[in-house]
């Protein structure tokens, strides 16, 4: 019976120090998770745009620009969960010439809008394909 009470302990121990490591190492990278849903969103945003058959320049600005702003959290994001290296650093700020190069001079029609949606779309994938 001791013994019994003695592994049920040790098994309940483990389970508890097991959840406590899960739980830490979940909220270690929800900074950088956290950027990328918001980077997220405002793609889907642009992206959703394409939908309107007229694509109204005017209307990129605000999803391009707060795409700019959180863009510039992706590397301390990302140098805190782990160290991503130069080649990460470099993809970032072609990342960010063109979100600057589309802010700009924003798209004047649907077909512009596609090219700018397109090219951001390659870039993130290409980052995430290196670095996951």
């Amino acid at each position: 019976m001791r013994f019994l009470l003695g592994l049920l302990l040790g098994v309940l121990a483990g389970a508890m120090l097991a959840l406590f490591y899960a739980n830490l190492s979940r909220a270690q990278g929800a900074y950088a998770r956290g950027v990328m849903v918001g980077m997220q969103h405002h793609y889907d945003a642009l992206r959703r745009q394409l939908a309107d058959p007229q694509c109204p320049p005017t209307a990129s600005r605000i999803p391009l620009s707060r795409l700019r702003s959180l863009s510039t959290e992706v590397v301390p994001a990302f140098i805190e969960a782990r160290e991503p290296g130069p080649d990460f650093e470099q993809r970032h700020r072609a990342l960010l010439a063109a979100i600057d190069a589309a802010l700009a001079a924003p798209p004047a029609d649907c077909v512009g809008l596609n090219a700018v949606v397109q090219d951001l779309r390659d870039r993130c994938e290409a980052c995430h394909l290196a670095f996951r």
